[in-house]
């Protein structure tokens, strides 16, 4: 069960990094997470995925070690953290038709459009550096 909430831990964050790369122009005026923010607005997205990407990595890794551990509640309450955070992004992010974005289906439904056309949704970085 331990191992399992490391996956799903590591599978949110995926999926955040996903609606970054679908939602560039978003991102600047959405992102609520601070340190994220300083890092977007000195070092671009291209930046801020790879932070992220570390970042996943070493939190999966310690969460496998910590499941070994008396803090292996610690797992679950960080999976739980994680899955509110998908519902947030998934649920949260919907704007009506004029919105923020201008257009209104849920992030979800643009994965399916993603994987069949990932062209269709990388966008032009608003800091004006590569995202690659």
């Amino acid at each position: 069960m331990y191992l399992f909430c490391c996956f799903i831990v590591g599978l949110v964050s995926v999926y955040d990094v996903y609606m970054t790369l679908i939602y560039p122009m978003d991102i600047y005026m959405l992102e609520q997470n601070p340190f994220a923010m300083y890092i977007i607005k000195n070092w671009g997205i291209a930046s801020f995925i790879t932070v992220k990407s570390w970042t996943t990595m070493v939190t999966v890794l310690i969460l496998m070690w910590l499941r070994k551990t008396k803090y292996r509640n610690s797992v679950i309450a960080l999976t739980l953290f994680q899955l509110v955070l998908f519902f947030y992004l998934n649920f949260s992010t919907r704007t009506e038709p004029g919105g923020i974005r201008g257009y209104d289906p849920y992030p979800g439904e643009h994965l399916v459009e993603f994987l069949k056309n990932p062209d269709k949704f990388i966008k032009e970085n608003p800091s004006g550096q590569e995202f690659f």
